[in-house]
């Protein structure tokens, strides 16, 4: 009898989780469509096709929905991104990998989203705020982790923060432009010249691998780095 219970609350919990997952998938496309100030919870309840009653059990306000589609949004994009960051190896070419990952976070119509959230039609300043906490706490760990893994690779602590801190203030400078100049084949070329720039201005140390020479001859493909940016 009590295995049985057992069963049943853990059949709960999974479809609990479940609707709080299509709730969040949904509002993220929503959020994409039609802005914070277009943003409406019951658009979501249908897209989710979940009852107004099971979505406000999760998410009881408009905000408090809006900042889980945000928190849904960093978690994927950290997830990602430490997947890239764990399979490398001795092999890989950790300045592309690098600038790739970032390219995947600005380069991205989600973070255009957020973006929006601090400078667009119906503007919440506290709501940004909130918004911008939950991106940094997302967000510093994967830099931290790309810091190490650039030591790991024979960078000096130095050289690893100012590759980190130089690679996504480019891209999300690029990222910015956008807004009135989408020139993704441009973009492509200025990574191509920005990765040229790392390799003569950060060397890798001698002992390290061989992909830590010449750009390869491939140009960023932006469109496969950010989907949902056309």
């Amino acid at each position: 009898m009590g295995n049985k219970s057992v069963r049943v609350r853990r059949t709960q919990a999974a479809r609990s989780d479940e609707t709080r997952r299509r709730v969040l998938d949904a509002a993220v496309e929503v959020l994409r469509v039609s802005g914070y100030a277009g943003f409406r919870t019951a658009a979501v309840a249908k897209a989710a096709t979940v009852s107004r009653g099971a979505q406000a059990h999760h998410f009881p306000t408009k905000n408090s929905l809006v900042l889980g589609a945000t928190e849904h949004i960093f978690s994927r994009a950290k997830d990602r991104a430490l997947e890239r960051v764990g399979l490398l190896d001795a092999d890989s070419d950790i300045i592309r990998a690098l600038i790739e990952d970032s390219a995947s976070l600005f380069m991205n119509e989600e973070f255009f989203m957020m973006l929006g959230l601090g400078l667009g039609p119906g503007r919440n300043s506290e709501l940004a705020e909130q918004a911008s906490s939950i991106a940094r706490a997302y967000r510093l760990p994967v830099e931290q982790a790309w810091r190490e893994a650039l030591q790991a690779n024979g960078y000096t602590a130095q050289n690893a923060n100012d590759l980190v801190w130089l690679t996504n203030s480019i891209v999300r400078g690029l990222a910015v432009r956008s807004l009135w100049q989408k020139d993704l084949a441009l973009y492509a070329q200025i990574l191509e010249r920005w990765q040229a720039i790392v390799r003569a201005q950060f060397p890798a140390p001698a002992n390290r691998n061989s992909k830590a020479g010449p750009a390869p001859p491939r140009q960023y493909d932006m469109l496969h780095l950010a989907p949902g940016n056309q």
